[in-house]
């Protein structure tokens, strides 16, 4: 009997994580003989991760970046998850230079989240992130909010959220999604939020990104934020 290996198309490195790669080992190149500081991995991959570090970058985390001395002449690799700004506030406070490799598209997810929670502060509104709990990508949406916001691993946490009331049924409510889910699970979550929104109150208004919504008026604004390199990736596999 022989196996056959097939290579899905879409394999391979995000175009974020080659992005902050290619970033990094052009400082090194530059600055032969030094190190650059990556604040967590640059990528889950430990092969790749003992190449860079022969080249002088050193993965720390931040336990690690307070204990750097001050004032600092090092540099920092923000990776491709992102991070919160009191991050970069630390880093500047510490006198490092900042090499900021977040990748484009969850920095067009942290601005929406902003621009949603500023939405739905007079209304009070809630939002809502579909992400693992302690990700990096979820630490750093999480930043852009001051930490109000409801995040949800998975339907069963959704509905014991719903249960317990750690999510609303009684106001405008806006879910993103990590970048990196999966769209299937993410189109089930929005479903049985959507329907648990209706049940509880009538009429529900579903949109698609943006809107006004009004105070003590149920409403819910689904935003498609998993990136389409990862889309891409579960659909071969589906």
């Amino acid at each position: 009997m022989s196996l056959q290996v097939e290579i899905e198309k879409h394999s391979g490195f995000c175009g974020g994580v080659i992005r902050a790669i290619s970033r990094a080992e052009k400082f090194l190149e530059e600055h032969s003989g030094g190190k650059l500081y990556s604040l967590g991995a640059i990528v889950h991959n430990e092969a790749e991760l003992q190449r860079l570090g022969g080249k002088g970058l050193v993965t720390i985390d931040k336990e690690e970046l307070l204990n750097i001395p001050t004032p600092s002449s090092e540099t920092l690799l923000i990776r491709a998850h992102g991070e919160p700004p009191q991050t970069y506030s630390l880093a500047s406070k510490l006198g490092l230079t900042v090499i900021d490799c977040t990748c484009p598209v969850v920095l067009r997810l942290q601005k929406s989240i902003r621009q949603a929670y500023e939405r739905l502060k007079p209304t009070g509104g809630q939002l809502i992130i579909f992400g693992k709990i302690g990700h990096a990508e979820v630490l750093g949406l999480l930043g852009q909010v001051d930490g109000d916001a409801v995040v949800i691993e998975n339907i069963g946490m959704l509905r014991s959220a719903l249960v317990d009331g750690t999510i609303r049924t009684d106001c405008p409510v806006e879910i993103f999604s990590q970048t990196t889910k999966s769209p299937v699970e993410y189109s089930q979550i929005c479903k049985v939020l959507s329907e648990s929104l209706r049940q509880a109150q009538r009429p529900l208004r579903t949109e698609t990104c943006g809107g006004e919504a009004v105070h003590g008026q149920a409403s819910l604004t689904v935003h498609n934020t998993i990136c389409s390199q990862v889309a891409s990736r579960h659909e071969e596999l589906a």
